[in-house]
C-alpha cells in the first residue's frame, strides 16, 4: 500500500548531573527512537527505541568520570529524602486514610548502548501515535492568518498536552507541533504558513545560522517560556533547514534542565514497521 504510513528517526538527549555533591559533573543521556505511525485511522503504530548510553557532556565533564573511575553506570545526584506526594494507606479506625510519603528516587543512567526494544504504541483518539484531538491536519489551511485562527481554536480548547496560557506561547507550541510532528506531516505550504505565524509572534527571535547537534547547520527560531504560561521557564529552540524548510532540532535549556530532539528522519514510507533493525 503505497503511503500506508509516516516515519520518523529521533535521536533525543538529556542532560543530567550525577555523582556526588562534593564531585559532581554532567552526562547527556541519549536515545534513538524510530517511530511508524499508520495513515488508517485507528490502527497501532510502532515504536522501536535504543539507548545509546550515557556520556559525559564536556571535556571537563569527561575527566570528572575519568577521575571517578570512569564508571559503567552513573546515579543522578538527587535529594531523596525530598517528599514529591503522598499515597493512599490504610484506613484508620476513625476512617480516614493514611498518607504515606512518596520520596523523590534518582535515576541511574548506563555509560554503555542498551539492546533494541520494539512495541505497538497504544490506540485511541489524541494518544502517543494518533493524531491530535480536534486538529485535523489534513484541513489545515495554507493561508497564514486561516491557519492561525485554526490553531487558537485548538489549543483554547485543550488541544496541547497540558494548560498553556496566552496566544504567544499557544502559538509556539502548536505551529512546532505542525512543523516537528510526525504524526502525518503537513503539507509543505501549510508548513510555510506556520512559518509565517512564527515570524509574527512578538517575542520569537531568530538566532541566525546555527550548529545542531548533528553538526547540521540551520536558521534557529527562538522563544522564552514562563511559569505563568503553564510551560517551563526557560529557552526553547527551533532549528531549521533553510534549504528545504523541514525541522533539523528542538532543545530546551531551563532551570536545571537541558535537552534536545533531533530530527533525523522525517516523511512518508510504504514499508512496514522496523520491527528487527537495528
Amino acid at each position: 500500500m503505497q503511503n500506508e504510513a509516516t516515519t520518523a528517526r529521533l535521536r533525543l538527549g538529556q542532560e543530567h548531573t550525577v555523582c556526588s555533591k562534593k564531585h559532581p559533573y554532567k552526562v547527556t543521556n541519549r536515545r534513538v527512537d524510530d517511530l511508524w505511525y499508520s495513515t488508517v485511522p485507528g490502527d497501532t503504530g510502532w515504536s522501536s527505541y535504543r539507548d545509546l548510553g550515557a556520556r559525559p557532556a564536556s571535556p571537563a565533564d569527561a575527566a570528572a568520570w575519568r577521575a571517578a573511575g570512569s564508571p559503567k553506570r552513573v546515579k543522578e545526584l538527587c535529594n531523596e529524602d525530598e517528599i514529591i506526594g503522598y499515597k493512599m494507606g490504610r484506613q484508620r479506625p476513625d476512617g480516614t486514610l493514611e498518607e504515606i510519603p512518596v520520596r523523590q528516587e534518582c535515576s541511574w543512567f548506563d555509560m554503555r548502548p542498551g539492546p533494541r526494544r520494539t512495541e505497538r504504541m497504544m490506540t485511541g483518539v489524541g494518544m502517543f501515535g494518533q493524531a491530535p484531538i480536534g486538529l485535523n491536519v489534513a484541513r489545515l489551511s495554507e493561508d497564514p492568518a486561516t491557519l492561525r485562527r485554526q490553531l487558537l481554536t485548538w489549543t483554547r480548547s485543550g488541544g496541547l498536552a497540558g494548560p498553556v496560557e496566552g496566544d504567544s506561547a499557544q502559538l509556539w507550541a502548536a505551529a512546532g507541533a505542525l512543523i516537528t510532528s510526525p504524526v502525518g506531516p503537513v503539507r509543505p505550504k501549510v508548513r510555510a504558513a506556520a512559518y509565517r505565524i512564527l515570524a509574527e509572534v512578538p517575542d520569537v527571535h531568530s538566532l541566525g545560522k546555527v550548529t545542531d547537534h548533528k553538526g547540521r547547520r540551520g536558521e534557529a527560531l527562538a522563544r522564552t517560556g514562563r511559569s505563568a504560561e503553564g510551560v517551563g521557564p526557560g529557552t526553547y529552540k527551533l532549528i531549521i533547514d533553510p534549504r528545504n524548510g523541514s525541522p533539523l532540532e528542538t532543545e530546551s535549556h531551563g532551570e536545571g534542565l537541558q535537552e534536545y530532539s533531533l530530527v533525523l528522519e522525517y516523511g512518508y514510507t510504504d514499508e512496514a514497521p522496523p520491527l528487527t533493525r537495528d
